[in-house]
């Protein structure tokens, strides 16, 4: 979550706080995700799929 929108700067993001409280009581919560389809993870180059792959064992991991 970034703190302003790239498309409409003017629309104000709620907090991560805000969003867990209105996701809760739905049983849904925000979990971080990589801003690329895995489907298209093979077109990135190898420094980039090497990156990718550190960074999914490490949150796979991690929870």
């Amino acid at each position: 979550l970034g703190p302003t929108d790239e498309v409409n700067p003017d629309y104000k993001h709620p907090t991560p706080q805000q969003l867990a409280e209105i996701l809760t009581p739905a049983d849904w919560q925000l979990m971080r995700r990589l801003p690329v389809y895995p489907q298209y993870e093979s077109w990135s180059g190898d420094a980039l799929q090497n990156s990718i792959a550190s960074w999914k064992y490490h949150n796979r991991h991690s929870n």
